[in-house]
């Protein structure tokens, strides 16, 4: 555990931050592999203060936070109601957490708050049936003061990974509608696995599920074999922004690559997935 000595005009407080390799995290045992990131800041007061904002930033790789909450520690600052927050995504995988005090009681050593984060492993940084997470702290302010962060980063690792990984693709640019009568999808894979394909609007509303049918699945074929897709005239989209969602139907414990191939009447669109099934 590592200390930082905070010395302010009117106050001192003692923050230690854990460091990354101290991070507890878990996968829970549910379809979409969320897990939970528990990341306790504790430290002590001297005085009594109406209030003040604490702000700490971070680098999270190989995760996507999915929900965030910021629970009281030890009755320091909250009491029994949860302390307000604001958890903003910055560029290349940065967050910054600002957390408001409304009470805080004079005399006081232990835990300030805990930061809990649901996260979404990414598929990228799996090797080997473990997923290999890295949170580096990068900044620890409190009210406007800036303070040094002695806290090592470090790579936290999770084996006994449950299947079913959701994988999502966002397409970068607005295609040329990138689905016609004409379209077809291939599927290219060692074992055998059942996928279902949704395509979302820029919005995150459902377009299309294809299969539309739950009971009819498609299926990859064993030794790489592939089988085709033929889009009729209900799958054409008009130009604009689409996320499209892999989703595994039948857990199986492996890692296969898939390659999706998008054909219109100018241009193939082709993206190269690994994907855990």
């Amino acid at each position: 555990m590592k200390k930082i000595i905070i010395l302010l005009a009117i106050y001192i407080i003692n923050i230690n931050i854990l460091s990354a390799q101290d991070l507890t995290v878990k996968i829970n045992n549910n379809e979409t592999n969320i897990g939970t990131i528990k990341i306790p800041v504790f430290g002590n007061t001297n005085n009594d203060f109406a209030s003040h904002n604490i702000e700490y930033s971070f680098e999270l790789k190989g995760a996507v936070v999915k929900v965030a909450e910021v629970l009281g520690g030890n009755d320091f600052a909250f009491e029994e109601t949860k302390p307000n927050f604001t958890l903003e995504e910055q560029q290349g995988g940065t967050y910054t957490l600002k957390v408001f005090s409304q009470k805080v009681k004079s005399n006081f050593e232990g835990k300030l708050f805990e930061v809990v984060l649901d996260i979404f492993p990414q598929i990228d940084f799996y090797y080997k049936n473990y997923f290999f997470i890295h949170i580096t702290p990068t900044k620890l302010a409190i009210d406007e003061e800036e303070v040094a962060i002695n806290a090592v980063s470090g790579t936290i690792s999770i084996n006994n990974i449950v299947t079913n990984q959701t994988y999502e693709e966002q397409f970068s640019h607005a295609f040329p509608n990138p689905f016609s009568y004409e379209t077809v999808i291939f599927f290219s894979i060692e074992e055998e696995t059942t996928l279902k394909l949704t395509i979302y609007n820029y919005i995150g509303e459902t377009i299309q599920e294809i299969p539309k049918n739950d009971n009819v699945f498609h299926y990859i074929l064993i030794n790489a074999e592939r089988e085709i897709i033929d889009f009729n005239e209900q799958y054409i989209l008009n130009k604009g922004l689409y996320k499209i969602v892999l989703r595994p139907i039948k857990p199986l414990a492996s890692i296969g690559t898939y390659k999706l191939l998008f054909q219109t009447k100018t241009k193939n669109h082709t993206l190269n997935i690994s994907c855990l099934k």
